[in-house]
């Protein structure tokens, strides 16, 4: 049998049990730390394998991977997607609402400020 993934909702358990596990399993549940749980890329820093024989592995691999050569096409396509994503970034970061503590700080400084200095 595998390991099971479910989360607490409502103070209760929900998990997806699989069909082939039978009435009267009896599982272990503990808690899994943040990191843990897939919602991170890769693996932890202290999880690399730093051994002389690991790090060649690596470069083995590294070193076969193939450069990415994009056709003008491609470029093109490429950066028009990431000016498209920046702009909607930029988009919401503006039309985003003020924190009480933004409003507060403005209050605070308002009428201190000089040519982009505060006085």
């Amino acid at each position: 049998m595998h390991a099971i993934r479910g989360t607490v909702k409502d103070g209760r358990l929900d998990l997806a049990v699989p069909h082939e596990w039978p009435d009267g399993t009896e599982v272990l549940v503990q808690p899994v730390e943040r990191g843990e749980r897939g919602d991170c890329f890769g693996i932890r820093e202290d999880d690399w394998p730093d051994t002389p024989e690991a790090v060649a592995e690596w470069l083995q691999w590294y070193d076969s991977l193939e450069p990415l050569i994009f056709t003008d096409e491609e470029r093109a396509a490429w950066e028009t997607a990431r000016r498209e994503q920046k702009d909607s970034s930029r988009r919401r970061s503006t039309s985003a609402p003020k924190s009480c503590g933004e409003s507060r700080n403005e209050a605070l400084f308002a009428g201190q400020r000089h040519h982009g200095r505060l006085h």
